[in-house]
């Protein structure tokens, strides 16, 4: 009977410790936040295609063909020297003429925002001689030329440098002139005239692809010398300065 009453008694301890033991919550697992939504992307914008005259190669020499009007109408010499006999005097001498209109041909290279260049020839028209005035010695003697006149045409090789920019650019350089002079009938004077150095300074504009404007700043020079009897007068280097507008087609 012991023994069943202990048994009893030790059912009755397990029983309270059970109990007694504290049973934990169990722990809901905590929903996770969804990640933010990314907000649509905006599309790149689609690059417009170039215009035909940005694609074209502008780094390769091309022909230019065009025409132009030189406005210079008075040529100086301001160093002249006359001799008659063994006299000699000093002074200057210049005549009186028209504009000219012009052609021209020539090799352009002209790339953007870079330097270039610009070579060729150029062919004006007859000009012809209205009036010439010399001065000797302080002394001065005009004549005015009626009916045939003189004339002087002017063939002219040019080198210029140019810096351009998009649609703009500026030459500038040298000119080599190449003179003929044709005497009025019934003149006796020997005239000699000889090229020389001129220069030219300007702004140009791309019109188009094709189509260029040109307005210089441009001095033409020669060399004279004149013979009769035995009077001789060496007019050195004389200037016809003016502004030349020109416009090219480019091939």
């Amino acid at each position: 009977m012991r023994s069943i009453g202990t048994l009893i008694v030790f059912i009755q301890l397990c029983s309270s410790l059970a109990m007694a033991q504290v049973v934990e919550p169990s722990v809901q697992p905590q929903p996770q936040p969804l990640p933010a939504a990314t907000p649509p992307q905006a599309p790149a914008p689609v690059q417009a295609a170039p215009p035909a005259a940005e694609m074209r190669d502008d780094r390769k020499p091309r022909i230019s063909i065009g025409v132009g009007y030189h406005t210079g109408s008075e040529a100086k010499f301001n160093s002249i020297t006359v001799t008659t006999g063994t006299a000699t005097g000093s002074g200057e001498y210049s005549f009186n003429t028209r504009g000219a209109p012009s052609l021209f041909v020539g090799v352009l290279y002209a790339p953007r925002n870079d330097w270039g260049g610009f070579a060729g020839v150029s062919v004006e028209a007859n000009r012809e001689i209205d009036s010439e005035r010399i001065t000797i010695n302080g002394t001065s003697i005009a004549s005015t030329y009626s009916g045939s006149k003189p004339s002087i045409q002017l063939s002219l090789v040019e080198i210029n440098a140019l810096y351009r920019w998009d649609k703009i650019y500026l030459p500038f350089g040298f000119n080599y002139s190449i003179p003929t002079f044709n005497k009025s009938p019934g003149a006796t004077t020997d005239v000699t005239v000889s090229g020389a150095l001129g220069g030219q300074l300007g702004v140009g504009f791309f019109l188009t692809e094709h189509i260029h404007l040109d307005v210089y700043s441009k001095v033409m020079s020669v060399t004279a010398s004149l013979k009769s009897g035995s009077s001789s007068a060496d007019l050195k280097r004389g200037l016809l300065p003016g502004v030349l507008l020109r416009v090219g087609y480019i091939f």
